[in-house]
């Protein structure tokens, strides 16, 4: 068991009295597993979301201080999927705990089930804790044991939905809104391979000269942009700096951890016949170096 010890002394109104207090002599015992405190409680008492804040309250029997992992993720993730969720730490005070946390904007999160779980693991936490679960969670026990290297405990709840404001739909180009052999064409079908995640005929619309210089272009379409989540593009100027050079501002929207960024980014797409034969009989073809800076 953790136990404390506090000192508490007297003062004397008699200032011609002196007393003189021995502190009592406490001996540690070296305590055997049946002797020890174990903690097994931890429960989530609720999940409730406001202004696209998720607040998770639960209650435990760890000690004071303890930390814990405390989150809310889509439920039925299959091992192979992308984490989709949010979490934070939260410290346990007089057996309870709270956090608040802000939601992501990854349009997949606005839809429940998700799960809540609250996570204990007795590495990393402060000595005094320590001294209590044990350097390896010795004295953990109960429903809620994980048992790996070390023992740890955890707890999940099905959450059916929540309360969240997220986007789920943003603006895309469509390639039929522009002429078969034009710049602008060859761009929107470069952005859609992209959102769909084609690499292979994301490449087909690069520009001749950059593919003539790579050996798999498709490897690098997905090695440069295959850790953006595409969601949407909306274009925003045209400038035709000559009739095989075209510069082409977008304003891209993407999922990146969890969270839908946006940024403008210009396209130079470029108008050739064979490598390094600029051509306006050519065809069409973005240069992805451009869309990078």
């Amino acid at each position: 068991m953790c136990l404390s010890a506090v000192c508490i002394g007297t003062d004397s109104d008699n200032d011609n009295e002196t007393t003189t207090t021995t502190p009592p002599t406490t001996t540690i015992v070296p305590t055997t597993p049946s002797e020890h405190m174990y903690y097994s409680q931890l429960d989530i008492t609720s999940v409730t979301s406001n202004n696209n804040k998720i607040t998770i309250e639960g209650t435990t029997d760890l000690p004071s201080g303890s930390t814990l992992i405390v989150g809310v993720k889509l439920a039925n993730l299959e091992p192979e999927d992308t984490w989709v969720g949010v979490d934070a730490h939260a410290e346990v005070s007089n057996g309870k705990f709270s956090v608040t946390m802000d939601t992501i904007t990854n349009p997949a999160f606005a839809k429940g089930p998700y799960v809540a779980s609250a996570f204990f693991t007795p590495k990393n936490q402060e000595q005094n804790v320590i001294d209590c679960v044990g350097e390896n969670g010795e004295y953990l026990t109960g429903e809620h044991l994980l048992f790996g290297n070390w023992n740890m405990l955890e707890v999940e709840v099905t959450v059916d939905s929540l309360n969240l404001n997220i986007q789920t739909e943003y603006p895309m180009v469509k390639a039929i809104n522009y002429p078969s052999h034009s710049a602008e064409r060859a761009l929107a079908e470069f952005l859609i391979s992209w959102q769909n995640e084609d690499w292979e005929r994301m490449a087909s619309f690069t520009q001749k000269t950059w593919k003539h210089g790579e050996d798999d272009p498709n490897d690098i379409m997905w090695a440069w942009f295959g850790f953006m989540e595409l969601q949407g593009v909306e274009i925003n100027s045209v400038v035709h700096t000559s009739e095989c050079v075209t510069d082409i501002s977008f304003t891209m929207y993407y999922i990146i951890f969890n969270d839908v960024k946006s940024e403008t980014r210009v396209a130079r797409v470029i108008c050739e016949t064979e490598p390094y034969t600029p051509d306006p009989s050519g065809e069409w073809g973005v240069n992805p170096i451009s869309i990078l800076s």
